[in-house]
């Protein structure tokens, strides 16, 4: 049987883990295609989403 982390590896054991996977990416993604196109608003965009996804893992983790 196929898992969904086989599917989907930002997918994690529990929905902080798929969380803090997604913080991960956005970040690492804004960096990268804030210096290849020269325009740090794509860098402040993700790393607001990243944000917001870092506080709701903070609130699931207060359950």
């Amino acid at each position: 049987m196929t898992t969904p982390q086989q599917l989907n590896p930002l997918i994690g054991d529990t929905c902080q883990d798929t969380l803090e996977n997604l913080t991960t990416c956005l970040s690492r993604l804004g960096e990268t295609l804030a210096a290849s196109h020269a325009d740090p608003s794509i860098y402040f965009f993700t790393a607001s989403c990243a944000a917001a996804l870092r506080f709701e893992a903070g609130r699931l983790g207060q359950r």
